[in-house]
């Protein structure tokens, strides 16, 4: 109550006090994380969910992803990489003969002409 009354008192006298008031902070000291505890409401919110209906909504949803994703012509990452790699060595392949190829006619035609 004491609160909501001083905050209608400083209202009162303006809103750019009010700003100063609402927004203000005081710095806090950094204090370590105890992850312990972290980890165990994590978990036990894991519990609770495995629990529930949203367990059976995520199995579903992935089932259904899977199903739609397994219709479609998909690859792995690895599999792309993989490709991509073979195709750059062709591209580079292919450069190298087109040149000696270009070399030859060259050669081929210089002979030709004497």
């Amino acid at each position: 109550m004491f609160l909501v009354h001083h905050l209608v008192s400083v209202l009162q006298t303006g809103a750019r006090s009010a700003c100063m008031l609402l927004c203000y902070t005081p710095p806090r000291e950094a204090k370590p994380v105890d992850t312990k505890v972290i980890d165990d409401i994590s978990r036990r919110i894991g519990d609770l969910i495995a629990d529930t209906p949203v367990e059976d909504v995520r199995k579903n949803l992935r089932a259904l992803l899977s199903g739609w994703f397994a219709r479609l012509d998909l690859v792995t990452r690895e599999e792309f990489d993989v490709q991509r790699a073979v195709l750059q060595r062709t591209r580079e392949k292919l450069s190298q003969m087109e040149a000696r190829v270009k070399e030859l006619e060259r050669v081929l035609n210089g002979n030709s002409q004497d």
